[in-house]
């Protein structure tokens, strides 16, 4: 099928953002590729920018949860429309 993963045999479709959430794709491959850059850029950021203020945002150890991905990730989609 057109414009699906599927023809992509070796591709790696679930990546691990962190210790507690997965996100896996579907689709264009490219797209899931820059969603997963994006992912760990935002990661990266966040490790080097985090302040002790806002722990309780965080699950402990400096790691969003799935929500606040999954939130992040609504945001960036609705504004690639």
């Amino acid at each position: 099928s057109y414009g699906s993963m599927a023809k992509y045999k070796n591709a790696e479709r679930l990546i691990s953002v962190n210790s507690k959430t997965l996100i896996g794709g579907g689709g264009e491959y490219s797209d899931f590729q820059s969603i997963t850059q994006l992912l760990k850029r935002n990661a990266l950021e966040d490790l080097c920018t985090a302040d002790s203020l806002y722990e309780d945002e965080m699950d402990g150890n400096g790691e969003e949860d799935a929500r606040q991905i999954w939130n992040y990730l609504r945001a960036v989609m609705y504004n690639r429309r």
